[in-house]
């Protein structure tokens, strides 16, 4: 019984720190040509906007990680 209560337990933290949460984006920007002025990542395709901040730069399949129902999603 202890075994399986272990086991459980255990099983618990790995779900929890294998889940990625990302806050709903109300908008996102993909396809475009976006200067960053990072000297690491100078030029990006896609930029996401949750309230009035800049949430991620990057490319098109991780800006969609931030999609919700209510997100508004522009193709430049």
């Amino acid at each position: 019984m202890k075994r399986l209560i272990f086991t459980l337990i255990i099983l618990s933290f790995a779900i929890q720190g294998t889940a990625k949460s990302f806050p709903a984006a109300d908008i996102i920007l993909i396809n475009g040509k976006v200067l960053t002025m990072d000297l690491n990542k100078p030029e990006t395709s896609s930029v996401v906007i949750v309230g009035d901040r800049i949430q991620y730069t990057g490319d098109r399949e991780g800006a969609l990680k931030f999609r919700s129902s209510h997100t508004r999603v522009i193709d430049l």
